[in-house]
């Protein structure tokens, strides 16, 4: 089960700008990953921990990279007890476009992500392309 960032149930993911926390863990390790957290999962189904952040066309910006990057801040080593690596961790951005698709991340955000071993994944889709299902 999906969940915006409301609580509200989600069929899919809109493109509009999508954003997603992804954790690589053993599928008995998703509720220890919560727990250090603090955060419960959007969904549950894969054998991944994974947080979603929807930005609506009408929301104001996210900054998903800080945002993530905090929850993770000083929970690398209970991570890492329990086998979760930080190249494990990925943050991931989905974008929809119309004609042209331009992304603009900030220097210190890259430096963070970096410093922290983390990867960014970015993924864009023409507006045809309503929605991403796995």
């Amino acid at each position: 089960m999906l969940l915006d960032n409301d609580g509200n149930v989600v069929n899919n993911i809109s493109m509009d700008n999508t954003y997603i926390l992804k954790i690589h863990c053993k599928q008995q390790q998703i509720d220890t990953v919560t727990n250090i957290l603090g955060l419960a999962p959007s969904r549950n189904e894969f054998s991944y921990w994974e947080f979603i952040l929807i930005e609506k066309e009408s929301d104001p910006y996210i900054d998903f990279v800080n945002k993530f990057l905090d929850l993770l801040e000083g929970k690398y080593e209970q991570l890492s007890k329990i086998g979760v690596e930080r190249d494990g961790i990925e943050v991931w951005a989905l974008y929809k476009y119309d004609q042209q698709c331009n992304l603009e991340f900030s220097p210190e955000q890259m430096k963070r992500l970096g410093e922290h071993g983390i990867t960014f994944c970015i993924s864009c889709w023409q507006s045809s392309e309503e929605t991403y299902d796995e």
